[in-house]
């Protein structure tokens, strides 16, 4: 402690010796870690203790004050004031100092530490303890060249180390260029940024000494997009490409030439726009061009070659082969700017490699290739407003696209018409632009009421199998918005706009997926199976995954299939033809976990061949109103495996359309409406159910006849008209009079399966059919039996449970077998009934 009373100016001052013993390390540096303790407080001035040292290679036995070293590092007393006694060993009264010394201590040397105050004639009674001495090491820093970067590269970490192993800070000297977050470096833009790494030491270490490394980043490689201004001698190059902080400083180079290699190319230096018009070219010749970015010295990687073509433009004239000069309005070259196919047109003789600018395939367009079509540029594929026809390319394996050129989807729409859509590929929304333009439009959601230029919404089988709640009057449920803004590959989706317009869907041809697959294409499939009627589990929006038409017949393993017409949809039983064309979505219930989309299923001109023979009888009832774009089907499949349940694969779900002129017909499975139903042969009567759009006349008709072939006899009977019969397979039709809409369950259909050959009838005599005036009665009966009796033609002409004697009326006389089924016995009896 210090009670330096005295003159004025002079000091006290403690000592402490400390010997260096290492035999070859030279210590770097002190730490110095003590506790101020004050003991006295006087209004005075400052009052410091003083730090001093002195380094000597002989034995310090005095201090001599002449010979310390001032350290700069001074600690002043806590308190001041009226003079009274503290109790220094209290926290209030305590101050701990750590202060470092940047001396250099050679093995053997020693320094003495002093601690010194100026002499007074009041003084703050100062002292130390716990006083501790650590030595300092010098530390290095070690950092290595960073390798070039480009603009758009991920973020990246700096890895510079320390002899010490103490955490280093980066900075950066240019914030245009990068910025560092931790050891973590930002790419902000081209150019030169100098990267310090520093460490300020500590109580063990002094400071290293900064390094520092250059970071190079080259702007970001130009993005090529599709030429422009095409002609005969000229062409507009575009591109892409964001190079941030430093974009509007940054300049491209471009070089075309006629040789692919580039060995001698003509080229433009330097120019700051992100386009470039190339003038003076030779007409019906094949330009390869590439660009690059440039910021001071630094210049970005070339791109991938594009070519454009100097040819004509080319239009079909009418179907035909390609080569057959009236397939074209003016023949056609192996070169060509545009070719438009407007028609059916098959290449198939040799020739050169065609290539194109591009290949505009148009609504009613279909290409069948069997030689190789290069395009450059554009792949343009027209789909019109309701999505019914769509232009259609088969062997796309011949089809070669740029990798920089663009496939584009270009659909007509019109307004505040839902379209059933799905691409192969996947479309984000910044790939969605107005026809022929690089407006970007806008992504609408419907159900958040967030406006834009088209609307998108997907269907949501999950919430359906959860809740059980169906689309039966076409309101819309289960339908929801799409918060990722993008179509997923091979999924469906309602798509819509509030005005008529033309929309581009497009893709880059680097991501082209399954649009030119030749072989078996994938979907994957959703399987919801919590809710306990299975007509409401496992439901999916599906595209096909081909530029052609898909026959739905080849993909059997989901079937059923529900198509949208644009009124109402079409369900298609397995195995039935069902052509949807591209861009086409449609329902499935799911069986498995992916739908296989064989291409021997592909479409271009024709629809499937017939299907092979079925083993199955098929009742297809159409309800209409004489007006063929509001007629409903309704199916009933008799087949030895079905069940009177519902099960996927073999049955089908009713689905309304949301036009509201279409009236509906259908049965019903466990209360549930259903448009197949699959049922076992046993299966005698079904009940139909008519939904009713507006009052008037209707008729009710056998769709196809082709499929019934065990049945004699398809009889509908209206509960409405004193059960009135009629036999559709006869007869063909029924007409009616509706008065009055919504559902109703006044049909009901009788099916009569054809008799064996030389079907006989019972000997047991102890039942008996007794004739009484076009009636008949059975007797012998103890209790209920089931009864149906046939005309010799096999058709079912009276089915229902009888009792002993009751009365089975008859239309007409004639021979009739009964076929009666008590709980004692079956039997079988002929009778005439007069």
């Amino acid at each position: 402690g210090f009670v330096p009373g005295g003159n004025n100016g002079d000091f006290s001052l403690y000592g402490w010796r400390l010997k260096n013993t290492m035999a070859t390390t030279t210590i770097n540096g002190i730490s110095v870690q003590w506790t101020l303790e004050q003991w006295r407080r006087i209004n005075t001035t400052a009052q410091p203790l003083t730090i001093f040292y002195q380094v000597s290679a002989s034995p310090i036995t005095q201090i001599n004050k002449a010979n310390l070293v001032n350290s700069g590092l001074t600690q002043s007393a806590l308190h001041s004031g009226t003079t009274s006694a503290l109790d220094g060993n209290l926290s209030a009264n305590r101050s701990t100092v750590t202060q470092s010394i940047n001396v250099d201590i050679p093995p053997g040397s020693e320094i003495i530490i002093c601690w010194g105050m100026s002499k007074a004639t009041s003084n703050h009674h100062l002292s130390l303890d716990d006083v501790t001495v650590t030595a300092k090491a010098d530390q290095s820093i070690t950092f290595n060249a960073l390798g070039k970067k480009s603009f758009g590269d991920a973020n990246f970490a700096l890895t510079a180390t320390t002899t010490s192993g103490l955490p280093i800070t980066y900075t950066s000297s240019d914030h245009n260029v990068a910025t560092i977050s931790g050891n973590t470096v930002t790419l902000r833009g081209p150019g030169k940024s100098t990267i310090t790494a520093s460490q300020p030491g500590n109580n063990d270490f002094n400071p290293a000494t900064n390094r520092t490394q250059v970071l190079d980043v080259r702007p970001g490689t130009p993005l090529v997009s599709a030429a422009t201004d095409i002609t005969q001698t000229s062409f507009t190059a575009n591109w892409a490409v964001n190079n941030g902080l430093n974009d509007a400083n940054v300049t491209y180079v471009i070089e075309y030439s006629t040789d692919k290699e580039f060995d001698a190319p003509d080229f433009f230096d330097n120019f700051s726009t992100k386009s470039i018009d190339i003038q003076d070219l030779t007409s019906n010749t094949i330009y390869y061009y590439r660009i690059y970015s440039a910021f001071d010295d630094l210049s970005s990687a070339y791109t991938e070659a594009s070519a454009i073509t100097t040819g004509d433009n080319y239009i079909t004239a009418a179907n035909g082969n390609w080569d057959t000069p009236a397939s074209w309005q003016d023949g056609i070259n192996n070169i060509a700017n545009t070719i438009t196919i407007q028609h059916a047109i098959t290449l198939n003789t040799f020739r050169d490699s065609v290539i194109t600018n591009k290949l505009v395939i148009t609504e009613d367009g279909k290409l069948t290739t069997n030689q190789k079509i290069h395009i450059t540029n554009e792949l343009i594929i027209e789909v019109n407003g309701d999505g019914s026809k769509a232009g259609q390319i088969l062997n796309t394996a011949n089809i070669v696209i740029g990798s920089n050129a663009r496939i584009i989807i270009r659909k007509n729409f019109f307004a505040n018409s839902w379209n059933f859509m799905g691409f192969p590929f996947e479309v984000k929304e910044a790939d969605i632009f107005g026809a022929g333009s690089s407006t970007q439009l806008t992504w609408g959601d419907f159900n958040a009421n967030n406006p834009g230029d088209f609307y998108v919404m997907s269907y949501d089988g999950q919430k359906r199998d959860n809740t059980g709640l169906i689309n039966n009057t076409g309101e819309g449920l289960n339908w929801i918005d799409v918060p990722a803004h993008k179509f997923e590959a091979k999924k469906g989706y309602l798509v819509a706009t509030t005005s008529p317009m033309m929309i581009d869907f497009t893709l880059r041809a680097t991501a082209k997926q399954d649009i030119f697959s030749t072989s078996t294409a994938t979907a994957t499939l959703g399987r919801y199976t919590n809710n306990a009627f299975a007509g409401h589990r496992s439901w999916n929006l599906v595209t096909t995954p081909f530029v052609s038409s898909f026959d739905l017949a080849q993909s059997t393993t989901n079937a059923p299939y529900y198509i949208y017409n644009g009124v109402n949809y079409e369900t298609k039983a397995r195995g039935a033809s069902a052509i949807v064309p591209p861009f086409r979505s449609f329902f499935t219930q799911a069986s498995s976990t992916s739908m296989s989309f064989a291409s021997a299923g592909k479409r271009a001109n024709a629809p499937a061949s017939k299907d092979a023979e079925v083993d199955f009888d098929e009742v297809n009832l159409k309800i209409s109103n004489g007006n063929s774009t509001y007629d409903d089907l309704a199916t009933i499949r008799l087949q030895d495996d079905a069940s009177t349940d519902y099960v996927i694969g073999q049955d089908a779900a009713k689905m309304f359309g949301m036009n509201s002129a279409v009236s509906y017909i259908y049965s019903n499975i466990n209360g549930y409406g259903v448009a197949i139903n699959s049922l076992p042969r046993t299966v005698t009567t079904v009940a139909l159910t008519t939904k009713i759009a507006a009052k008037g006349t209707y008729t009710i008709s056998l769709n196809d006849t082709e499929n019934i072939k065990n049945y004699s006899a398809v009889t509908l009977i209206d509960n409405d008209v004193t059960g009135t019969r009629t036999d559709l397979l006869s007869v063909g039709v029924y007409t009616y009079t509706a008065t009055s809409t919504g559902t109703s369950n006044r049909f009901k259909i009788q099916l009569s399966p054809k008799l064996s050959t030389g079907i006989g009838a019972s000997d047991d005599s102890s039942i008996l059919v007794v004739s009484k005036q076009n009636a008949a009665t059975i007797t012998g009966l103890s209790g209920m039996a089931k009864v149906n009796v046939y005309d010799m033609s096999g058709k079912v002409v009276y089915t229902g449970n009888v009792v002993n004697e009751q009365l089975i009326p008859l239309r007409e006389k004639g021979l009739y077998l009964f076929d009666i089924n008590s709980p004692e016995k079956s039997v079988q009896i002929k009778s005439l009934v007069r």
